[in-house]
């Protein structure tokens, strides 16, 4: 009995060394050909809309802004709110990964002097990342396309007189 054991052992492991020798083709992830891991694509279109609630306030007032994109094939899309001139200030959650939309609300600086006028600008940045795999007779290769757009929100503030 533990000499048919033996054998059979022995034997499972000629089969594995012999698979093992053939199945993966000696590729290795650090070869020449696996030089690009990311790709800033330029060619991906993101089709993003941005909702304003008003683009014209008072002192104190409150502006609600969502951002949408059309389906794109990506394993995670980041949304991220920007605050430029950081007159107002962004209430919520400025960067989050979600399919759409992605709400934030924006409020104006209480006090302005009578009869200024200034301009907030906002900036929402959506980031698309897909994982593009490749199989040739070289092995399994995994590349990352990215693209990105870049909307710009201007607000204005006026203090009436």
């Amino acid at each position: 009995m533990m000499r048919r054991n033996v054998g059979l052992a022995a034997g499972l492991l000629v089969a594995a060394a012999w698979i093992g020798g053939i199945g993966c083709g000696g590729s290795s992830p650090t070869e020449d050909y696996f030089t690009s891991l990311a790709n800033v694509d330029e060619s991906i279109t993101l089709n993003v809309g941005v909702q304003v609630s008003r683009s014209r306030v008072l002192p104190g007032e409150t502006v609600e802004l969502a951002a949408t994109i059309n389906a794109v094939r990506a394993e995670s899309v980041r949304f991220s709110w920007v605050n430029v001139t950081n007159h107002g200030r962004l209430i919520g959650d400025e960067t989050g990964m979600t399919s759409s939309p992605f709400e934030i609300r924006w409020e104006a600086p209480n006090n302005l002097d009578s009869g200024s006028v200034q301009v907030e600008v906002i900036q929402l940045i959506v980031t698309a990342i897909s994982q593009v795999i490749a199989v040739n007779d070289k092995g399994v290769q995994t590349t990352h396309d990215i693209a990105s757009v870049t909307k710009t929100i201007p607000i204005t503030i006026t203090a009436i007189p």
